[in-house]
């Protein structure tokens, strides 16, 4: 059945809906299924193989929940937390990304005031465990953070000039996490951050993502080694949306101008260069004012969130196809399970 796209829908019945072989255009455009159809607005999913988390907002704190799912590849409509959290233990407010990393941790954020927090070892976490650690930053207003599993250090995007924030030995940090250990570079905005091949991705609503490499030994501040720049042609003005490394590639998804978008993948993440081109542009119709991010698939389909559809695209590193457009009422995020 994989791989299975989970949807998170938020209104006007929140749920977290899911398609099986949703690489197959013949998986239609009804949803295979849905898990928690009672949930208050969910905004973040992360997982792998054994768990889903799903963090839901809602009007008040008991309302706001994170939950773990086992065995996402089997849950079915009527599929029950292992374990619900509610948002007054962890605490939880205005979650817009939750990550989980290499070692099992949690990670989660708001966009106002702007924090990190921790949840070490979230499939051990009960209904009354609460946030391991908190980062946060004077200013506040940390909008984007990656966790790197190798040096187990914290980079923290904030955006009102205090710069890219690092915290060292970031999983063992408990309770208020203290200040950053360093500023890795100063600027003006530094926000939503990944980490793939060894590299440390930034970008924030321009058209060039800036890249460290060997991000596993930066111990020390440093200027970004070089930037990757999308170019949407003659009198356009790109705005990124949203960037990820899936499978080796980077994944960039990309606001051409107010009513186009694309998705400029560039393959061998780990070794690109000043300069580099794309592999492959992905765009058409159904990709236009409100991009919003983008997923690769292990057998390069392409998984596309513009407003309130998911576009999928066959080959897309090679031979572009599109597939189906599954149009869904007030998606706030996607997850792929494969």
């Amino acid at each position: 059945m994989l791989p299975r796209l989970f949807i998170a829908i938020t209104a006007p019945t929140p749920a977290v809906v899911f398609y099986d072989r949703a690489n197959l255009p013949d998986a239609g455009l009804i949803p295979t299924g849905g898990v928690d159809p009672g949930t208050d607005a969910p905004v973040a999913l992360a997982g792998d193989s054994a768990n889903l988390y799903v963090i839901a907002n809602g009007s008040s704190s008991t309302a706001r929940t994170l939950k773990r799912f086992a065995g996402p590849a089997s849950v079915t409509a009527t599929s029950t937390p292992a374990v619900a959290i509610p948002g007054n233990v962890l605490p939880l407010s205005g979650i817009t990304e939750t990550r989980l990393d290499a070692l099992g941790n949690l990670w989660f954020n708001n966009n106002s005031p702007g924090r990190v927090k921790l949840l070490t070892s979230a499939a051990a976490a009960t209904a009354t465990t609460g946030a391991t650690a908190e980062f946060t930053h004077p200013f506040e207003q940390i909008f984007g953070f990656a966790f790197d599993s190798t040096s187990r250090r914290l980079f923290g995007g904030q955006v009102s000039g205090a710069g890219l924030l690092v915290w060292n030995s970031a999983d063992t940090r408990t309770g208020d996490a203290g200040m950053h250990d360093f500023v890795l570079a100063t600027m003006p905005n530094a926000g939503p951050l990944v980490i793939g091949g060894d590299r440390l991705f930034s970008s924030f609503f321009t058209s060039s993502i800036g890249v460290w490499n060997q991000v596993s030994m930066l111990s020390a501040p440093r200027a970004v080694d070089f930037s990757v720049t999308v170019d949407g042609g003659a009198g356009t003005s790109p705005s990124i949306r949203h960037h990820g490394v899936f499978h080796g590639t980077l994944v960039v998804t990309v606001q051409i101008n107010s009513t186009t978008g694309a998705v400029f993948l560039y393959a061998n993440a780990a070794s690109l260069m000043m300069g580099a081109t794309p592999a492959s542009i992905v765009s058409g119709p159904t990709l236009g004012a409100t991009m919003r991010r983008s997923i690769l698939g292990a057998d390069g389909t392409l998984y596309v969130l513009d407003g309130n559809s998911v576009s999928v695209f066959a080959q897309a590193l090679t031979t572009p196809t599109f597939l189906i457009d599954r149009p869904t009422p007030n998606i706030s995020t996607i997850h792929l399970l494969e």
